[in-house]
């Protein structure tokens, strides 16, 4: 949660469905920065997802925001490590959306933190800001992007004050 936005969310829009699979171990993955191509001289899917965090969160890039929505389902919202519940992608990519737009990004550091041994692509995110009162506050951000045809989208989110 971003404790400065307001908690609009009417427990109408959000679902109970259960957490998702269990991410018992990670494979490594050798994350590049993202402005570096890969060995096959071209972004991975992963580092295309972890630069379209960036963007988002440092310039508000709604575009990059679209390409890690999924198109239909749900996203898991995890805090403090725990399952909450989950919301439709289209109240998923208004709090995202918020997220980016309501806070005073000072610096975004995203990076992979590895992939599961079905596909999906565990990403680590430090998000500091000024708050609304003037005070630099950082969250850590989790995302765990899944494969949806030839892109990898949010499918859990799970946010916590550092």
């Amino acid at each position: 949660c971003y404790y400065q936005l307001p908690p609009y969310l009417s427990c109408n829009n959000v679902i109970y469905i259960g957490p998702g699979r269990s991410i018992d171990r990670l494979y490594p993955y050798n994350s590049r920065p993202s402005n570096l191509y890969n060995y096959y001289g071209g972004f991975s899917q992963a580092d295309y997802a972890v630069q379209d965090l960036t963007s988002l969160f440092l310039s508000g890039d709604t575009y990059a925001l679209d390409r890690i929505t999924p198109y239909d389902g749900h996203v898991r919202v995890v805090q403090d490590g725990r399952y909450c519940y989950s919301v439709d992608v289209g109240d998923f990519y208004d709090l995202m959306r918020d997220a980016a737009y309501g806070t005073q990004t000072v610096s975004y550091d995203a990076y992979v933190q590895g992939r599961t041994g079905w596909g999906s692509y565990v990403v680590q995110a430090r998000h500091t800001l000024i708050d609304p009162w003037g005070s630099w506050v950082t969250y850590n951000q989790r995302f765990v992007f899944e494969t949806e045809g030839r892109r990898l989208v949010v499918r859990e989110i799970s946010v916590s004050p550092q």
